[in-house]
Order: structure tokens, then sequence, then C-alpha cells
């Protein structure tokens, strides 16, 4: 994994970077898939985190691979012009859907540092260029922290052979400052509150709704006590609101990443 700083247009520089990177390893590594080795390049929140996964003699093969791509990155005014075209439309498909929509709003409520779904789209439809994508690489690659975790089958001396060679390849320097990986959320005030969004697709009779409870910091035996209230409520809320009701689906899950354990669920139903 490796952690940068991002500001509201990087974020969406970052996805473009990402995928044309993507979209460069897809031929040079498509040996390696037929070798069933697999990698996963993801624009993850807080930096790009590199999986690969295979055999364990032949993995380190792949992994240079990826770095040797970063390390030269490039791209032709076609794939940039093609890319931010499909990012376009994931980006759009994301806002019209009221499940994928109401996700981004709750979660824009309660991270001290993110930037909305509708704000990134804003920031493509106004228009990129490449010179200013290869600007952003060249100074995203400037400062990094990297680390990394290494399982299965591969030695102690092998796990630190990846890092150095992330390191002597990119050859980049420790950040200005050190950024910890936080997961914080906003303390919501005791009470209800309501936040109504109209859905951008008027074509779409589907509507979401997102009832949501923040319990706050609790125990491990209390934390054990949310996870089977969840599993005895879906099932009982699964038949009457699906099957009886016929309103759509039913969800509860809770937040893993963040230090107050919070239970939602959400329906659909069909205006």
């Amino acid at each position: 994994m490796m952690l940068f700083a991002f500001y509201t247009l990087s974020v969406v520089l970052f996805d473009i970077f990402v995928n044309i990177l993507t979209h460069n390893l897809a031929e040079p590594a498509y040996e390696a898939d037929v070798a069933q080795l697999e990698y996963k390049l993801v624009a993850g929140e807080h930096g790009l985190i590199i999986r690969v996964k295979g055999f364990n003699h032949k993995l380190p093969l792949l992994f240079q691979l990826i770095i040797d791509y970063l390390a030269e990155f490039s791209s032709t005014p076609a794939v940039f012009t093609m890319i931010t075209e499909q990012l376009k439309k994931t980006y759009f498909n994301i806002l019209i859907k009221p499940e994928t929509l109401a996700k981004d709003v709750r979660l824009l409520i309660l991270e001290y540092a993110r930037w909305s779904m509708i704000d990134k789209y804003q920031a493509l439809m106004d228009g990129l260029s490449l010179e200013s994508l290869l600007s952003f690489v060249r100074e995203l690659k400037s400062q990094l922290f990297v680390e990394g975790l290494v399982q299965g089958n591969v030695t102690s001396t092998g796990s630190m052979d990846f890092l150095k060679y992330v390191v002597d390849k990119l050859n980049f320097m420790p950040l200005e400052q050190e950024m910890p990986v936080q997961f914080q959320v906003v303390e919501l005030p005791s009470g209800h509150h309501l936040c109504k969004v109209r859905a951008l697709n008027k074509g779409d009779a589907n509507s979401e709704v997102t009832v949501y409870y923040q319990s706050g910091a609790r125990s491990l035996k209390e934390y054990t006590l949310m996870e089977l209230l969840v599993m005895h409520m879906e099932e009982p809320c699964f038949d009457f609101l699906r099957t009886k009701q016929t309103l759509g689906t039913f969800r509860s899950s809770r937040d893993e990443q963040k230090p107050f354990p919070l239970l939602s669920s959400a329906s659909e139903d069909r205006a």
C-alpha cells in the first residue's frame, strides 16, 4: 500500500491514473494471467493498493512488472480520453442508482474527509488534461510511504525483496508530514435527524430509505451482541419487507472500519 496526500481534484486524477495503469498492464500481464497469477490495483481511500496472488516462485516477476509500469507511467491522448469517458459513465451510474447514492450521502455526513461523488463527477465534466494527469503522477511518485503484507510460502528475505524493489525502482522521498491512516466518523448529536435527497434519475421509480443507528464505542461483549442482533433481524425483516410487502430488499450491516459500532438497515421500494 502506498499512501498519498489527497485533495478534491487529485482524487479524480488518482482514479484516472489507476485506471490507465490497469489498462497499460492488460497486455504485458496477460501471460501471468495464463500462468494463474492474479493481480489487482485498487484506488483506495488513502492510496494505491497493489495485490498479487499466485505461485510464490513466479510472483516477484509479476510484482516487478507492475512496479516497472508504475515507475515509467505514461499515457497517449487516445487512452486518456477513453479512460476519462469510461470514468464519467462509472461516476454517473453510481449517482443514478438510489442505493449507491444513499451510501455516498451517508458516508459524506459521517466521515471527516470525504469528497462526494457529485463533486468528483463535476470535476471530471469540467474537463481535465493529459498534462495535468502526468504532472499529478510525477508529484505523487516523488513522496511516498510504502508498506506491505506478505502471506504464504515466502521467506523473510523474499518479503524484503518486494519492498526493496519498490524503493529502488521508484526512488522516492519520504512524506514531509506523517500521515497515519485513521478511520474516524462524526459523532452525531442525540435525537432524530433526517437527510432527504432527490434522485438524479427522474425516470427511476426505485427509492432508497436508510435507517442509521449510531451506538458509540462498545465493549467486545456488546459488539458481539450487536452482531447477533443483526443476524436475528435479517431473516424476519427480509421476509416481511420482501416476501409479504414486496417492497424490495432489506440489508443490515455493521460498519467494520470505524471506531463507532454502527448498525444500519435499508429498504428499497417502488413508487
